[in-house]
């Protein structure tokens, strides 16, 4: 039973959903971009034990 993450942001122009809304242990958070925006960065982040996997919020450009 690992940690739990904190919301981990969302980007600009982006909107961010969740495998689990608790954002648990495993928890995995999806980024896409509003139309006519281009995601750059991780597209998809796993909580690690209270830490988002990769590091860095991706960005809508």
């Amino acid at each position: 039973m690992g940690q739990s993450c904190s919301f981990p942001g969302s980007p600009a122009h982006s909107s961010v959903t969740f495998s689990d809304e608790s954002l648990g242990n495993g928890a995995v958070s999806s980024y896409s971009c509003e139309r006519g925006f281009e995601l750059l960065g991780p597209a998809r982040r796993v909580c690690d034990n209270g830490v988002w996997v990769p590091e860095g919020i991706p960005f809508c450009g």
